[in-house]
């Protein structure tokens, strides 16, 4: 599987979940990332995803094909950088909607891939 074919051209839902550093859990639906080799980016608002990745890196982004079943992928992140660039935000956005509040550039390091459902995958067959 190659995980940018996925996400530039499969629709689906994904979710981002992320901890505090006291281990409080929030999770929220997101769009696709953008896939840049072994890294992904997503456009984020402040909220409590971006307030928990400043205190621990550490995400999980799992998501689900369109279409029946239960085809996707999961994906373990650690934040490489939070950005505050109007520019790279316009950029990455899929849909050009008028922004009503201030977005953030989250890149992660992809640590591993898994399947949707099931055992571990073999992270380079995926990268």
């Amino acid at each position: 599987m190659d995980l940018y074919n996925l996400f530039e051209n499969t629709m689906g839902t994904g979710v981002l979940a992320t901890a505090s550093k006291s281990g409080e859990v929030n999770c929220a639906i997101y769009a696709r990332p953008h896939v840049k080799g072994d890294s992904v980016r997503f456009v984020t608002l402040e909220r409590k995803n971006l307030e928990n990745l400043r205190e621990n890196p550490y995400a999980y982004y799992l998501f689900r094909t369109d279409g029946g079943g239960y085809n996707g992928v999961r994906l373990e992140l650690l934040l490489q950088e939070i950005r505050d660039d109007l520019q790279e935000v316009i950029s990455l956005r899929r849909r050009h909607t008028e922004m009503q509040e201030k977005e953030f550039v989250l890149e992660f390091k992809i640590l591993k891939t898994h399947p949707l459902i099931g055992t571990t995958c073999n992270e380079d067959a995926l990268l």
